[in-house]
Parts: C-alpha cells; sequence; structure tokens
C-alpha cells in the first residue's frame, strides 16, 4: 500500500496539470504513475515529448509491488473531494483501489489501473553529472515564451533559445531577450519547445538548477531538477536564427517615453476597450511630443485618445513630434506585463524598442491602412424627395416672418421633422479622452467623453428630383475620384518609406565596407 498526505497529492497535481494528461490519446499516457519508496513517492506524466516528476513525503508498505498508474480524473476527484488533513492510500493489488476520507466518512474507491509497463520509458542522461544554473532562467523561459511563435510551419522558433549569455524567443514580429547571462551551455546553445512546466516548476525552485543535456538517439534532450521537480524534455533541433542582427543600437532613437505604473496599470484595463483592438495585429497608434504622449487608433477607426498624463517624456526631437507610429497594442501589453516601463521610438517603420536593464523587448510596427475604407453602398435606391409647394400658389398664403422661418428651422432640427433630422456634416467626429474617473462620473472605467461639436444643418436647395439625382451622382463620382488619389498617395508615401529604409541600409552597408577596406590596408602582407 501507497500512502501520502492529501498536501502532497494537491502540490503534485497542481504542476502535472500542465502538460493536460487527460487530452493524451494512448490510455496509459492518460494516467498518474504513482511510485512508493521506504520513505518518498513519485508522481509523475508524461507526453510523448515530455516527462514531469514530483517526489514528496509518503511511504510504501512493500517497495517491490508499489507501482501503478491511476487514472488523472480518479485522482484529480480524490484531491477535490477529500477531506483537508486526511492521507491517502493506494492499494495497487489485487484489486486497485483507493482509500481516503470524504465528508468524515471513510470512502474506498476501485479503479481501472493500466499496465506499468505500458508507461514510456524516460530518457537518462548516461552517466552525465549535472551541472548548476541560476533559478532565474526559469523566469525568463516564462517571459520569453509569450514571444515565441505558434505557428506549425515555423517550427525552430516555436520554442524558447537558451544560450551562455542570453535567452531569447521570436514570433518574427516581436523579440525578447535576456542577456548578460553567463550559463555552462554548450556554444550552439539549446531551443527548448513550448511548454507551462517552467512557469509550474518555477513557484518551488531554489536559488540552483540542476541542469543535464544529452542526445537520445539522434534527438537532443536536456533535463532541469529543482525543489521536488524533475522536468524531462526533447529539444528543438536545428541552428537559430542569428537574434543579434536584429537588435537595434540605442543611439538612433529620438524619443525616449518612461511610463508610470499608473498609467500602465491603466492601459491594461483601456487598451482592450479601444476601437480596433480585436481586428487583425490589433493596431494603436503613438504619438509622443514634449508636452506629452497619448495613445489612440488609427485614423481609419472611430477616435479615442488615451492620454499617458502620468508618463514622463525623457527626450524628443526639438521642434518635432514623434506621431501616429502604428503597432500591435498586444505588444504593448505583454511588454508591460513583464515589467518594461522605458519605451524608445524612432520613426513609424523602425523597431519599437522597450529596455529594462539587462533585457529588451522590440516588435515591428504596423503598416498604416493606405485610403479609407470601402463606403457601403444600398442595394435599394433612395426616393428622391417630393417637391414642396411654394407659399405663393397656397391659399391665403401669408408671407412668412424671419422669426418664424427662424422657429421653423429649430423645429426641424430638432425632430419634428425626422427627414431633415438625419443631416449631418459628416466631417464632425467625437473624441473621448481616456483618463481616470473623477468625481461620481458615469460610463466606461477609465474613458470620460468630451463633449461633441454642434452639427450644422444646411436646408436643400429647392430643386427637381432629376436634378437632385444628378448632383448625388456627380458627388458620388467626386468622392469615388478622391478616394483613388487617396490610395495613389497612400501607396506612394508607402513606398517613399520603403526606399528611405532601403536607402539608410544601403549606407550602413557602405561604411561597413570602407571600415574593412581601411583595416585590409593595414595588414601586413
Amino acid at each position: 500500500m501507497i500512502t501520502f498526505s492529501l498536501k502532497t497529492l494537491r502540490e503534485a497535481l497542481a504542476g502535472l496539470r500542465v502538460l493536460k494528461p487527460a487530452r493524451q490519446a494512448l490510455p496509459a499516457l492518460r494516467c498518474v504513475r504513482v511510485v512508493g519508496n521506504s520513505d518518498s513517492v513519485r508522481l509523475d506524466v508524461a507526453t510523448p515529448d515530455e516527462h514531469l516528476l514530483f517526489e514528496g513525503a509518503g511511504r510504501s508498505d512493500d517497495v517491490a509491488t508499489g507501482k501503478v498508474l491511476v487514472p488523472w480524473e480518479t485522482l484529480d476527484g480524490v484531491a477535490r473531494s477529500a477531506d483537508a488533513g486526511s492521507d491517502i492510500a493506494i492499494e495497487p493489488f489485487p484489486q486497485p483501489t483507493i482509500r481516503c476520507l470524504s465528508g468524515g466518512a471513510p470512502v474506498i474507491l476501485p479503479f481501472r489501473a493500466e499496465p506499468p509497463g505500458d508507461f514510456p520509458a524516460v530518457p537518462t542522461p548516461a552517466g552525465r553529472p549535472p551541472v548548476g544554473l541560476p533559478s532565474a532562467v526559469l523566469a525568463s523561459m516564462v517571459e520569453a515564451a509569450d514571444c515565441a511563435s505558434t505557428e506549425s510551419n515555423r517550427y525552430l522558433i516555436n520554442g524558447v533559445f537558451v544560450e551562455k549569455h542570453a535567452v531569447v524567443a521570436t514570433d518574427g514580429r516581436q523579440l525578447y531577450a535576456r542577456n548578460s547571462l553567463d550559463l555552462p551551455l554548450p556554444d550552439e546553445g539549446l531551443v527548448f519547445p513550448l511548454s507551462g512546466v517552467p512557469a509550474a516548476i518555477g513557484k518551488t525552485a531554489g536559488d540552483t538548477l540542476l541542469f543535464t543535456t544529452w542526445k537520445h538517439g539522434t534527438s537532443p534532450v536536456a533535463r532541469l531538477a529543482s525543489g521536488p521537480w524533475m522536468w524531462t524534455t526533447r529539444l528543438i533541433p536545428g541552428k537559430y536564427p542569428n537574434w543579434r542582427q536584429v537588435i537595434p543600437k540605442p543611439d538612433g532613437y529620438k524619443a525616449h517615453l518612461r511610463i508610470s505604473d499608473e498609467d500602465a496599470a491603466r492601459l491594461r484595463t483601456v487598451l482592450p476597450r479601444l476601437p480596433g483592438f480585436r481586428d487583425k495585429h490589433s493596431p494603436v497608434c503613438l504619438t509622443i511630443r514634449e508636452e506629452g504622449a497619448f495613445l489612440n487608433p488609427p485614423p481609419h477607426l472611430p477616435q479615442v485618445r488615451v492620454e499617458l498624463g502620468r508618463s514622463r517624456v525623457i527626450r524628443v526631437p526639438e521642434g518635432e513630434d514623434i506621431g501616429d507610429v502604428q503597432f500591435d497594442a498586444n505588444y504593448l501589453l505583454g511588454a508591460l506585463r513583464r515589467g518594461f516601463r522605458d519605451l524608445h521610438v524612432c520613426d513609424d517603420v523602425t523597431p519599437v524598442v522597450m529596455r529594462d536593464g539587462h533585457r529588451v523587448n522590440i516588435w515591428t510596427p504596423n503598416r498604416p491602412r493606405v485610403g479609407p475604407p470601402p463606403a457601403k453602398t444600398s442595394a435599394t435606391p433612395s426616393a428622391a424627395p417630393a417637391p414642396e409647394p411654394k407659399a405663393a400658389d397656397l391659399p391665403d398664403a401669408e408671407p412668412a416672418s424671419p422669426q418664424a422661418a427662424s422657429t421653423n428651422e429649430n423645429k426641424n432640427a430638432t425632430g419634428d421633422n425626422p427627414a431633415a433630422s438625419t443631416t449631418r456634416n459628416e466631417s464632425t467626429t467625437m473624441v473621448a479622452i481616456a483618463q481616470p474617473r473623477i468625481g461620481n462620473s458615469t460610463g466606461a472605467p477609465g474613458i470620460v467623453a468630451a463633449a461633441p461639436q454642434k452639427t450644422h444643418v444646411t436646408a436643400a436647395p429647392e430643386a427637381q428630383a432629376s436634378g437632385v439625382d444628378a448632383a448625388q451622382q456627380s458627388i458620388q463620382r467626386a468622392r469615388d475620384l478622391l478616394r483613388e488619389l487617396n490610395g495613389t498617395l497612400g501607396n506612394l508615401q508607402v513606398f517613399i518609406r520603403e526606399s528611405v529604409r532601403q536607402q539608410k541600409a544601403l549606407e550602413r552597408d557602405h561604411e561597413t565596407l570602407k571600415k574593412n577596406i581601411r583595416a585590409l590596408r593595414t595588414v601586413e602582407v
């Protein structure tokens, strides 16, 4: 019989569940292997690529037979229903059962155990001694995992790269790096697959991790052990991309914004509510000025300004604003969640950089949308307004005074005439400033709506229906031409920016070539 406390069981299952044993395909992988020793108990789960083991206090009456595969649902149900402070006893033979206390009454729960031999064998390091790693590596791996790619066709960057001096992850659009490390690792580095294990075992990790790497057949394997946990995983083979060449130098950045903790907390609430956050790449625009900085949606979306009133503009070009730098709002939220506060911006095509000591988080800006969104057209033609009779054609018509005309116009504008009240100025926009709620104001948290501008209603001139149709067609043609011109100008603007970027790259390559030539001239032949 294998005996251990409920506390030990709950601590083990809290970490083992990250490998999701209940969703595995093979019956043996949907079980927890429980192995009892004379003074300890081991609980472990496995997937085709990973193995996670927990060792805690417990005992087994017979070490030779103290091994059993318990279904995950059964063991998880016992952990939820057993009385606090009680012990769990597992009887492997002859009929597998679990004994515990639930509601003050003893419970005997039989279960179907899979053959212990069906559990996959765990790779062993073949006598290689482990080396020590600082436990901070686990925290860096957890932070980096948020920036790794999840696309199946980019297998090599579907993980976290750990080398001698850095922990890196990228998805091609954003990159996280923790450098200035000194780890006893191979020169080529290791690529760990994405997994929830580092976050689970990092909560109880000590100051040092025991690390081992070796080859199991042709597959590279690594093992991390800390406290009661031991994690064995297959590594991703291959050479990781040269990430250092995409880290920009801080000297070339014009603007520096230090986001306060108050603004960072408010952005985590406000940004997910901005227009366009649910769109592809969640676009948001950043503007930095001497007097302050703010965020707002792209121009083609309803405008809501999020003022960063408590943040500090450290540097900005004199007499120049850094405006409309568009990027994915999720990248900013992720960096703030990881503790970054210093944001550096150059222009709307250069990567945005956030630095914090030995950590760096960069991401590429979004390409701005070219032209306005296409206008929605109705399939049903609108009926032309019927001409109203003139005052002279009506019997007993009295001349209208200016006061009466003004009164009638006000009535039409305020809702007595529904047809007239639908006319509005297309250029009128409402801007909402996102800031902390003050006083007893109502509305969404952190958003205070500014007063809308007045809408001017202009009475349409009297005309025949055919004349109105012709005017509407002319206006529509003019709008189409303007939209086409706007799209052409937008494409030209993007082309110019790309040309400038390529020109800068050529200039840098040219300077590097000249330095190499000067260095070659000094070499003695």
